[in-house]
């Protein structure tokens, strides 16, 4: 072989064009809130139009098939690009369906999406000194976050650094794919929340085709379905959803059933804080009658029912931890005992007297006037000396782990 090698380049010009002309492109701008009012918003965090280079469909085909699918929003994964936000304003101008932007930060040792990202990101990984680290900070910078794509997809050269292999601290991770299409990575986010992780969990189909694949990994758009709790249809309304962790995934599409994980306390992101020594963890499943439901609690199952109604209401009491804190999920599976849906872990913690004090320090606006401010402020003044002279104690009542959950099972008409 010589050194450098010989290659030759052949161009060939064509009286014709070979693709049909595209829109106008222009500066990408988030769009106004397409939907206000909180609920579960339904999308797919992992499709790819032409603009990948790999994939076929134009935006306008994507976002037709997500619509026909029941989807409220989709993000577009481009490999290692942002060119398709720049065709975003006019697609989204004729669709009720939300693009979220995004990339698929593509490399030789795993993919990941930034969720949220809008600038591109050095993915060259080694070359004039970028790093993995580099870019996950590049990503949150942007405000954006950052999702690990079919982390155990390693099937040799069908698919060269598909696997996550990157060394990362996982408390930089916000999100892992569980299922993939067809392709499961439940276990990887199993084993990554088990070593610190606050990663929600989401799903993304990787359809190329506008749901017109025929290969045995391919699947249409929506399949899977991520639902994300958010206030409104928008990108930063979609995006802090998922930082809170605030998602339940429908393994094979939007048909599957709907989950839903509460812990009675006070919420704060992805934690629930309560002053103990219990909380009660309830469940909502609709559309799952004739499924069983689990309950889960930092990675093991701790109790299973029969879903014999719809909707279906299932109630454990269970013990805060004495020191740190537990992670709770749900998750459905079918008569044969293939999972349906799984929702995020919530983490349930002791709240302290810090914690309290912060929650009672933040004054709001009142016509009372400034006289009930500055009395407000003096007894707080005082509270706060009499804490630090060690004659207040915190309400947080932590207790010693039940050995069994006390159960409670409700049927709602």
């Amino acid at each position: 072989r010589e050194t450098p090698a010989r290659y030759a380049v052949e161009i060939v010009l064509r009286d014709e064009p070979t693709l049909p002309a595209q829109g106008e492109r222009e500066p990408y701008a988030a769009p106004l809130p397409i939907e206000t009012g909180a609920r579960w918003y339904a999308g797919d965090f992992h499709v790819h139009s032409r603009e990948s280079g790999d994939a076929r469909p134009p935006i306008e085909e994507v976002l037709e098939v997500a619509a026909a699918n029941g989807l409220d929003f989709v993000l577009l994964s481009e490999h290692n690009t942002n060119s398709q936000l720049t065709l975003y304003g006019a697609a989204q101008a004729d669709s009720d369906v939300l693009l979220l932007p995004g990339v698929e930060f593509t490399t030789y040792a795993g993919h990941a999406n930034g969720i949220g990202v809008t600038e591109w990101v050095d993915h060259r990984i080694g070359v004039r000194g970028a790093t993995i680290d580099e870019a996950i900070r590049d990503m949150h910078e942007q405000g954006g976050l950052i999702s690990i794509n079919h982390p155990l997809l390693a099937v040799g050269d069908l698919c060269i650094g598909c696997a996550w292999e990157h060394d990362v601290d996982p408390l930089e991770i916000d999100a892992v794919e569980i299922r993939t299409g067809i392709l499961p990575g439940q276990s990887y986010w199993e084993d990554l929340v088990a070593v610190g992780s606050r990663a929600a969990a989401i799903g993304g189909s990787d359809d190329h085709r506008a749901g017109e694949g025929t290969g045995p990994l391919d699947s249409p758009i929506g399949t899977p379905t991520t639902l994300v709790w958010a206030d409104e249809l928008s990108v930063e309304g979609i995006v802090r959803g998922v930082r809170d962790a605030r998602t339940v995934v429908k393994l094979n599409g939007p048909e599957d059933p709907m989950l839903e994980t509460e812990i009675v306390g006070r919420r704060n992101g992805d934690t629930v804080l309560s002053r103990g020594p219990t909380a009660i963890l309830r469940a909502i499943v609709t559309g799952g009658a004739g499924g069983v439901l689990r309950s889960v609690q930092n990675g093991s199952v701790i109790d299973e029912v029969d879903v014999d109604n719809d909707p279906f209401v299932h109630e454990i009491e269970v013990a805060l931890a004495a020191v740190g804190e537990d992670r709770y999920r749900h998750e459905v599976a079918d008569t044969e005992g293939r999972l349906q849906s799984i929702s995020s872990y919530v983490w349930l913690r002791a709240e302290s007297a810090n914690e309290e004090d912060d929650g009672c320090a933040v004054m709001r606006e009142s016509t009372a006037g400034g006289w009930i401010w500055l009395g407000l402020a003096v007894l707080l003044i005082l509270r706060a000396r009499l804490c630090s002279a060690g004659s207040c104690r915190s309400k947080a009542q932590p207790g010693v782990r039940a050995a069994r959950p006390r159960v409670t099972t409700q049927s709602l008409p």
